[in-house]
């Protein structure tokens, strides 16, 4: 189901119940690696597979109410950096009380060094590491104390990892390792992704009213986090060169995060702040 090299059936686990698969997240928002989660969830056979959460955050998540319908549920935890000396703890009792489970799934990068330690001597037999991002970049900026449990965090994720994912080479070297193509456990997965909730769209100039959009001329659009990654400077720099070329075209971004400030700074120096949105 999640991967190519094994064949997740309820009989190579000895029993006939549902597989039931824990995947851990920071929330469970409106974010890219929700979003291909809950679509792979509604298309289940929720009688052979079952899809927990845990998420590391007491918020409640706008998929919270539609993962109870489809069968599933949503565990809070505060996240490892907060109280790092009782979350074995309280990760060890979510899992005997909640359990058993199959596979633990983890999505949150570095900190996966924290969780499959845990679900492994808890007796998960399947424990899968994913990584969706090239952290490398951030990674250089870090201290040198951040820096060392980094790579402690890295060496116990390959360690217990059964399986390791990635949306990219480019991601499955920032948490295996550059040379992570020699190790069968690591693979890159391409995301399918469902277009159905496309075929139906409102009237162009209806959209462009309603989302605050000039009702002529070209559209640029940005979806993603204000993040590093999301590489917001370039779509900065492609609306700057674009608008000095004389084209009529204007900048859209869709999303939030701590660079957003930056971004608009960046626009208003430019003289592109009518030009975003």
């Amino acid at each position: 189901m999640l991967m190519s090299q094994r064949n997740l059936s309820a009989d190579n686990f000895g029993r006939n119940k549902p597989i039931r698969i824990l995947h851990f997240l920071g929330l469970l928002g409106h974010g890219g690696i929700e979003v291909w989660l809950m679509n792979v969830m509604r298309a289940l056979d929720h009688t052979n597979y079952q899809f927990d959460f845990v998420v590391h955050s007491r918020e409640p998540g706008p998929f919270d109410a539609e993962v109870h319908e489809l069968g599933g549920r949503v565990l809070s935890l505060d996240p490892p950096q907060r109280k790092p000396w009782s979350y074995k703890r309280q990760l060890s009792r979510l899992l005997k009380e909640h359990g058993p489970y199959d596979v633990v799934h983890s999505h949150v990068h570095f900190v996966s060094g924290c969780i499959l330690p845990i679900a492994a001597s808890c007796g998960v037999p399947l424990l899968i590491a994913h990584s969706h991002d090239d952290k490398r970049a951030v990674e250089k900026n870090e201290t040198l104390a951040r820096k060392a449990i980094i790579n402690i965090l890295k060496r116990r994720t390959k360690k217990y990892a059964n399986v390791g994912l990635a949306c990219s080479s480019l991601a499955a070297a920032s948490l295996f390792g550059e040379q992570w193509a020699t190790d069968p456990r690591w693979q890159v997965l391409n995301y399918g992704f469902d277009f159905s909730s496309f075929s139906h769209l409102p009237e162009q100039q209806t959209l462009r009213k309603t989302l605050g959009l000039p009702l002529h001329g070209k559209i640029v659009g940005n979806v993603g986090r204000f993040v590093y990654q999301k590489n917001h400077d370039f779509a900065v720099r492609v609306l700057k060169e674009l608008v000095g070329r004389g084209e009529d075209v204007h900048l859209l971004c869709v999303g939030s995060g701590k660079l957003e400030n930056e971004v608009r700074e960046q626009l208003r120096q430019a003289g592109l702040t009518a030009r975003a949105t």
